[in-house]
């Protein structure tokens, strides 16, 4: 199945992937999927972050060596876009993210006796079947 990859690099998805693979008495071809599924997200997630970081820094202001100038926003370092290139570095951004990836999806059945609570299925609903 094909999916967005906006859908795959969500700290939700990624939260509720690591709280699945460490539930007692998982059913071995569940834990192999989710294993499987759990290298890709992290996999996905790693090029989304490479990508998306050289987007930003090509557009970004630079001092005179060349560093990518930031500001202080609460506790985090943001690039200093210039105005009139942000639509543009969003544009480029959600381009990104609407990339398709190729998931293969899981049986709700493959969880066998396993108790799922909705918090940790919800986040999953587009790759469980």
């Amino acid at each position: 199945m094909q999916l967005e990859l906006r859908k795959l690099v969500s700290p939700t998805l990624t939260a509720a992937l690591q709280k699945l693979m460490v539930t007692p008495g998982m059913p071995a071809r569940a834990a192999h999927r989710l294993a499987t599924i759990s290298r890709l997200v992290r996999r996905e997630t790693e090029v989304y972050e490479a990508a998306r970081t050289a987007i930003v820094q090509a557009y970004a202001d630079k001092d005179e060596n060349g560093k990518v100038l930031t500001n202080l926003v609460g506790n985090n370092h943001v690039a200093q876009i210039p105005v009139d290139k942000i639509a543009e570095v969003n544009t480029k951004i959600s381009d990104l993210l609407a990339v398709q990836v190729e998931i293969k999806e899981i049986s709700i059945e493959d969880f066998g006796e396993v108790s799922l609570v909705p918090e940790i299925l919800e986040p999953l609903e587009f790759i469980v079947e």
